[in-house]
């Protein structure tokens, strides 16, 4: 054997690789490496059981006469037959110090050997026999990461058999019932897990949180990634957060009604807890903060409160499509309360597969209400879907490029609620981007095509933007056999396109903009090669091409 064989993180890295792939053997193949030789073995049973996604496999290690699984249709149970004696827990306690990684629950799928397999359930009584008898009072010593899947509450008590020192990372479902409970659950895994940096509490149902529970959370001093689920916020909920001095990123999933929420309200809830700092320091660290289906009046009020000076990530989700009033407040707001330089990554999109409800007062939301945002010179991401009509021009984009020339993807929205809107935005309004966003990925609007025409000079004085690979178009208009004009002036100006997309109405398949669009996709291929023939060619004879 070669002597860099015998170097366990050269070993590690290799099994990595093999555990990496989606190879349906690589389980049975870690498995016969741990097999080889001794000095496979241990490296080998490392990755193979780093993460498991479901606790059947580890109590199957178990001696055969001490476990059964039954069969039926809502899935498989695994219990315990007999009592379990301290011989029985030698192969477990081997394993479950090898897992870092824990997914605890039922009905849950998960991919083995490229097939979708459905996680046994684990019996209650299993779980009072490895409390009653397990021989240490922490089963999985090396886990970092757990999600806790089990939603009924009498699983819950059982939580604590997978509780370590080292997690780092906690994932639960469904909170206890009770706010005592909540409470007192916290308070434990504050002592019995100090380091959990990140949490998901509860991130896929809704449940009422208790506030006494939320004061309990700034408590863990190293956390600094938090997902939280509400079915109700209110300040006695949000205002405790400002105390976690090292949180980066913070989301908030809304599933109930909010009521309204004014800065006033969060202000006062301050001054009741007199730990809570001044505006200038709260949530310093804050670097990405996420709210989904709430209000767009309450995430502006929200912003306003938390002043988030340093944020670089921001990410809104509201339920119902806001009017142009709020809009424009809610943009006002970033603009005063986060750095210039310091955001690059804003989302604002209404909850996808929601009913828009368009305020009374919107008919279209000028162009003007983006102003505030130009002042961020380095947004690198930038997605503007609100539900309602967007009339934009070609002026708006040429500020858009002039004031964010490091943008990677933007997103104006392919669909206007109007399905007469036209865009005033027309094929030249793309130039700027070609000329001043060199490293533009990904683009999103709607135009005007109509009058797309080949003139005798190229777009943009022949400059051309070859970071561009995806461009979509919704419902923009075209001309009928205008295909030719258009694939000419979008081939000059990005030749490296992949994608062109526009009118992905099924049923409207018969429709010559569908046909035209398309046509516009295959001639776009067709005459960036012949460009690409005439330049090796104007190469091979020595001359320069003609402009």
């Amino acid at each position: 054997m070669h002597q860099c064989l015998q170097i366990r993180e050269i070993l590690s890295n290799i099994f990595e690789n093999v555990n990496r792939g989606k190879d349906p053997t690589r389980c049975a193949t870690l498995a016969g490496l741990a097999r080889t030789c001794q000095v496979f073995h241990d490296p080998a049973l490392d990755i193979l059981w780093d993460k498991i996604s479901d606790l059947a496999h580890l109590i199957k290690c178990m001696p055969s006469d001490s476990w059964i699984e039954e069969e039926s249709p809502g899935g498989a149970t695994i219990t315990f037959t007999r009592s379990l004696a301290p011989p029985d827990w030698i192969r477990f306690q081997a394993y479950a110090a090898r897992i870092k990684i824990l997914v605890a629950g039922t009905g849950h799928s998960y991919f083995v050997a490229n097939r979708v397999r459905r996680a046994s359930s684990v019996d209650i009584k299993a779980f009072r026999a490895l409390s009653i008898f397990r021989p240490l009072c922490v089963l999985f010593p090396s886990l970092k990461e757990l999600e806790w899947r089990y939603a009924s509450a009498e699983m819950f008590p059982y939580i604590h058999l997978f509780l370590a020192p080292g997690l780092l990372k906690f994932s639960l479902p469904k909170w206890p019932d009770r706010g005592m409970e909540q409470t007192t659950f916290l308070k434990s895994l504050a002592v019995i897990s100090p380091l959990v940096d990140t949490f998901l509490l509860p991130f896929n149902q809704p449940d009422v949180v208790a506030p006494s529970a939320m004061a309990i959370i700034p408590d863990f001093a190293q956390l600094h990634t938090l997902t939280l689920g509400f079915d109700s916020l209110t300040p006695r909920h949000f205002v405790p957060l400002s105390r976690i001095a090292r949180l980066r990123i913070l989301h908030l999933q809304i599933y109930g009604d909010v009521g309204p929420i004014r800065t006033q309200d969060l202000e006062r809830e301050a001054q009741t807890l007199p730990e809570i700092t001044s505006p200038p320091q709260r949530f310093a660290s804050l670097r990405v903060l996420g709210m989904n289906e709430a209000p767009l009046s309450t995430c502006t009020e929200i912003i306003r409160w938390m002043s988030p000076a340093n944020l670089e990530e921001l990410y809104l989700c509201p339920r119902n499509a806001p009017s142009p009033p709020s809009l424009e407040s809610h943009l006002q707001v970033i603009s005063q309360c986060v750095s210039w330089t310091s955001l690059r990554d804003f989302d604002l999109s209404v909850l996808v597969g929601s009913t828009f409800i368009l305020p009374q007062d919107s008919v279209i939301i000028q162009p003007i209400i983006l102003k505030p945002l130009l002042s961020f010179k380095n947004i690198r991401r930038f997605v503007f879907d609100c539900g309602t009509p967007l009339t934009l021009d070609n002026a708006i984009l040429d500020d858009i490029a002039a004031a964010w020339p490091k943008l990677e993807e933007l997103d104006l929205g392919e669909t206007t609620g109007e399905d007469e809107f036209v865009s005033k935005v027309t094929l030249e309004g793309l130039v700027p981007f070609a000329t001043r966003c060199p490293d533009l990925r990904t683009l999103r609007l709607l135009l005007d095509a109509d009058d797309a025409l080949v003139g005798r000079q190229k777009p943009g004085s022949g400059v051309s933007n070859h970071s561009l690979r995806s461009l979509e178009l919704g419902r923009s208009c075209i001309s009928e056999s205008g295909a030719g004009a258009v694939a000419a002036f979008l081939s000059d100006l990005f030749p490296k396109l992949k994608t062109i997309v526009a009118w992905r109405d099924e049923d409207l398949d018969e429709s010559f903009s569908v046909r035209e669009w398309a046509n516009v996709e295959n001639l776009h291929s067709v005459f960036v090669r012949v460009r690409e023939q005439e330049r090796l060619h104007w190469a091979r004879s020595g001359t320069s091409s003609p402009s």
